[in-house]
């Protein structure tokens, strides 16, 4: 669903960019990182896109899955592609390369928030009041939660000077975050790590699980569920008008129909500036994982 959602945005961001002469545009996603796309599903909805909306608009479009992380921002340095979309995770550690080669982000937002809040949730029941008390428990998570994983081990190196491998019990995977919190509800797991807004959904649709369930741990609003990267390659005017185009897109049918479809709020053209914070938790991150030898 993520593909989907992000192939058909990149692409109607791209409709209005000119009415007399061809667009040609490479976008790429990075698929590690990104679990829960259905190739088929991404290609029947780009497809659809580009034969009834690109081409009256002249857009000519080429879509490409990489499975390397080295292959893909190869090209996007080489200026190969022209979109890519990735994991944050990924962003940050290449990020002094790719912050050179990018013109501007932007990324969607689930809920009220541009940025997301991480959040650490337990049963109530299961005794956990802290993070020091998750020794010899089982956590879950989104398998392409990277950022969450991430925040797991860089409390537990706060707390204990330590990584969370050997500490915790370990570590279950699932394809989407109401799974991961369901699994706490019932207790199948103990501790789940998701984002805030994936939290508070479960919670207006279930309310009973939010009364089953407490938050030991959230960060500040930090994350974005994906991250696009635009080439500084890419002309100026077809710059101009992707921002335009961008803040109004939720004025138009396919903007409104997608946003349905896909239960987002909206999209967000994110500054360097605002990437600071995501950037120095990392960076704090890295720190800790050598202050302590690992």
């Amino acid at each position: 669903m993520k593909y989907i959602f992000t192939f058909c945005i990149s692409f109607i961001l791209s409709l209005n960019l000119t009415a007399n002469e061809p667009l040609t545009g490479t976008m790429a996603v990075l698929t590690d990182g990104i679990v829960d796309a259905k190739r088929k599903d991404a290609i029947i909805a780009f497809t659809i896109l580009i034969n009834r909306i690109g081409f009256k608009n002249n857009l000519i479009g080429d879509l490409k899955y990489y499975n390397s992380q080295k292959k893909i921002l190869d090209d996007y340095l080489d200026n190969k592609i022209d979109y890519i979309i990735i994991n944050p995770y990924y962003y940050l550690i290449h990020q002094k390369n790719l912050e050179k080669q990018t013109a501007f982000y932007w990324s969607i937002r689930r809920y009220k928030n541009k940025f997301q809040k991480m959040i650490i949730v337990t049963n109530i029941k299961s005794g956990i009041n802290t993070i020091n008390d998750l020794s010899n428990k089982t956590i879950i998570l989104k398998e392409d939660n990277y950022m969450g994983k991430i925040v797991l081990n860089k409390v537990i190196l706060k707390s204990k000077h330590r990584e969370y491998q050997g500490y915790v019990k370990k570590v279950d995977k699932t394809l989407k975050h109401s799974t991961a919190i369901l699994k706490t509800y019932f207790e199948k797991a103990d501790v789940a790590i998701v984002p805030m807004h994936a939290y508070n959904l479960v919670c207006e649709m279930n309310p009973i699980v939010g009364k089953k369930l407490k938050i030991i741990y959230q960060t500040d609003h930090l994350f974005m569920p994906m991250l696009n990267l635009i080439n500084i390659s890419t002309s100026k005017e077809i710059l101009k008008r992707m921002k335009k185009t961008s803040n109004s897109l939720h004025l138009t049918k396919e903007g409104q129909s997608i946003f349905s479809l896909f239960r987002i709020s909206g999209i967000d053209v994110i500054t360097v500036k605002e990437l600071e914070p995501l950037i120095q938790y990392y960076q704090e991150y890295i720190i800790l994982k050598k202050r302590y030898g690992y």
